[in-house]
């Protein structure tokens, strides 16, 4: 119902009139990977349709550089349809499949990295640990598992899309959790399903080297910014690990890539994850930071609050002009307001 109710919105036109109202407000677009084929996984965007997202960005916007928009935004002085791209965590694709589309296209991407994934932290077994999770689902052959004793009950893994089912809700749960529970659960999920990693899923989630990053900072149309060392929940953590996470990030990136890091995004990036003294380490830190919360930015925004559009595998182009446009967003918060 919802599919039809914004393809009759789309057709209609009716987006066209929000994507004019918005036009002098900054918009910030939040990819995390791209694939050959579509995993079936919302963080993972096939080429094609990253291609043409591409393509329609180029067309009918003015595609910026992080630093460029926040200048711009800070000034006042956004130019109409001002948008800057962005990833998280620093996956391998990053480099090898989303940046030729990119510079094909002229558009400037930020990568924000998570240090430990690029240097295949043992952790997780060099894996971001919510990939990690659906990574050990994927390569066991049970059909179901049972993390009843962890608080999580039991979960049938008996085809593809059980488990992407069972890897959110697991991962739901853990965003809530102290981090050393998280990590407890992790290990038993690793343990109860046999830690098996398919080639394909290592391929699909692997990180970026240290030179590739190192090339897409040097790159014209490239930037780095700092996304934690292990991906955790700040909030989640004690203000001294919380600090640990975010400073050592940054010292990192600098020292690899001999630059300065102006730029932070928090993990998860939802107003939960983010305290009023994570804020303020950040603000200690960095020049501005990224949130995942929904929307635009105007010149009244927090710099260490700014929104950003996720854009996720299931969004088609015509889609993904609706979501650009506002109106989607507008209709969400419509409907929570109705149902207060």
């Amino acid at each position: 119902m919802k599919k039809i109710i914004f393809q009759l919105i789309y057709y209609s036109g009716l987006w066209l009139i929000f994507r004019y109202i918005n036009r002098h407000k900054a918009l910030i677009l939040m990819y995390h990977g791209v694939t050959h084929n579509d995993l079936g996984i919302w963080t993972r965007v096939p080429l094609e349709q990253f291609e043409l997202q591409m393509s329609y960005l180029e067309k009918n916007y003015q595609a910026q550089s992080l630093d460029e928009l926040v200048n711009q935004l800070k000034e006042n002085k956004l130019p109409s349809g001002s948008v800057a791209v962005t990833f998280d965590d620093g996956y391998e694709n990053n480099a090898s499949l989303a940046f030729p589309v990119l510079q094909r296209h002229h558009i400037p991407a930020t990568i924000f990295i998570t240090t430990g994934f690029v240097e295949r932290d043992e952790l997780y077994n060099g894996f971001i640990w919510t990939d990690f999770i659906y990574i050990l689902l994927n390569g066991c052959n049970l059909s179901s598992l049972d993390l009843s004793d962890q608080g999580l009950g039991k979960f049938n893994l008996g085809t593809h899309e059980q488990v992407i089912a069972a890897n959110v809700q697991i991962c739901a749960h853990l965003k809530c959790c102290p981090d050393s529970e998280k990590q407890n659960i992790i290990k038993a999920i690793k343990e109860r399903t046999g830690g098996t990693i398919r080639a394909e899923d290592r391929e699909s989630f692997a990180p970026m080297s240290w030179e590739q990053v190192c090339n897409i900072q040097k790159n014209k149309l490239g930037s780095i910014g700092a996304h934690t060392v292990q991906h955790p929940i700040l909030s989640r953590l004690d203000l001294h690990e919380a600090e640990q996470e975010i400073v050592q990030s940054k010292l990192m990136l600098q020292q690899k890539l001999n630059s300065p890091i102006n730029a932070f995004a928090y993990p998860n990036g939802c107003p939960q994850d983010i305290s009023n003294e994570i804020v303020r380490i950040v603000s200690d830190n960095f020049t501005y930071a990224l949130s995942t919360d929904p929307g635009f930015n105007d010149k009244d925004i927090n710099l260490f609050a700014l929104r950003r559009l996720g854009i996720g595998n299931d969004m088609p182009l015509w889609h993904f002009k609706l979501h650009l446009s506002g109106i989607i967003i507008f209709l969400k918060r419509m409907a929570s307001y109705a149902s207060l």
